[in-house]
């Protein structure tokens, strides 16, 4: 069977969730034995012949499966061609994208009124857009029922949930005397949130334990945060491998945001604890929450890691023996066999 993906041409600005997402989604479609096309295009006078020859294609043979990446980019499609039995990969809840607050410097009043206006235009540009094509697929069962509510009952509704690539080696990066680390997109308002509140916590000595900080991830304004001889800046770094490299845990204090966290998904997959708060497990399979610690535990996190060394030590072991279930071409295999094939 031949896929055809359509996706905007977004310029490339480090390992953004988007196009980490779009390149596992094709490969896991290839390992599962299906022809894949992909095709970007640029929101242009260009991007609009693509799209109608794709289109045409797509007419001409309708047993090809066509999926556009990504909600405001099937919205400029749909002004353009038809979308009549395509589908949508939404990924994360419009409703929860419209909830995250940008820290804008404006009255609490003004926020919650605009929060509840873009939350109203997203529910209604989501329900115009499932009416013109087949289905939408989400990244996990908490932003599908975000949307729900504005979703149309005949719309095909799957779930896609973000896979993570198998190390070939079962060997853990966790060490006890390592460093703590931070990943992310610092583009991306509620990393910075993040950031700022790992960086004031960390500034307790007695809760640092002594250990550097390391933050890793593009677009980082180094005069926006605090500096200290403990923190190094990484910047974006190619091999994933290096920045797990002699890592004590990755921190994660998420306030807000949807989706599933990549940065999760990776620390797991090398043998690093994570300790966050509950935003930054929300979607994560359950049978790899094991080394996804509370964050109120780093208040006296020093000693009990040490005293229970050995039980994560395990944990950690465990969920990179079952990450092998939750790989790209696991996640789009169950997708294809349930709602498309």
């Amino acid at each position: 069977m031949k896929v055809m993906y359509v996706a905007e041409q977004i310029p490339f600005n480090g390992a953004l969730g988007q196009t980490l997402r779009r390149d596992g989604i094709i490969e896991g479609l290839k390992q599962n034995g299906y022809e894949v096309s992909t095709i970007l295009v640029n929101r242009d006078v260009k991007g609009v012949e693509t799209l109608k020859k794709v289109r045409c294609e797509f007419d001409a043979n309708p047993s090809i499966l066509i999926i556009f990446e990504g909600f405001e980019f099937s919205i400029f499609v749909q002004r353009h061609v038809s979308l009549n039995k395509a589908f949508v990969d939404i990924c994360d809840s419009r409703v929860l994208v419209a909830s995250i607050d940008p820290k804008m410097r404006k009255s609490r009043a003004i926020k919650i009124i605009r929060k509840y206006l873009k939350i109203v235009r997203n529910g209604y540009r989501l329900r115009k857009l499932g009416k013109s094509c087949r289905g939408f697929i989400y990244i996990s069962e908490r932003d599908l029922k975000s949307d729900e509510l504005f979703l149309n009952r005949d719309l095909v509704k799957a779930i896609l949930p973000n896979g993570v690539n198998q190390n070939d080696s079962l060997r853990i990066a966790f060490k006890i005397d390592g460093d703590f680390l931070l990943v992310g997109n610092w583009s991306y308002a509620p990393n910075i949130e993040m950031l700022n509140f790992a960086i004031r916590f960390l500034e307790n000595g007695e809760v640092r334990g002594g250990r550097a900080l390391r933050i890793a991830g593009p677009n980082l304004k180094l005069q926006d945060i605090p500096s200290h001889s403990w923190i190094t800046y990484l910047g974006w770094v190619k091999e994933k491998s290096d920045i797990y490299k002699d890592t004590f845990c990755l921190l994660a204090p998420i306030f807000q945001g949807g989706g599933v966290k990549n940065k999760v998904l990776e620390a797991i997959s090398y043998g690093i604890p994570i300790f966050g708060l509950e935003e930054a497990f929300a979607s994560i399979p359950m049978d790899l929450q094991g080394c996804c610690f509370p964050f109120k535990n780093l208040l006296n996190f020093n000693n009990e890691v040490i005293v229970n060394y050995n039980e994560i030590e395990q944990k950690l072991y465990a969920a990179k023996e079952l990450i092998s279930r939750h790989t790209w071409k696991n996640s789009v295999g169950n997708l294809l066999d349930e709602f498309i094939t």
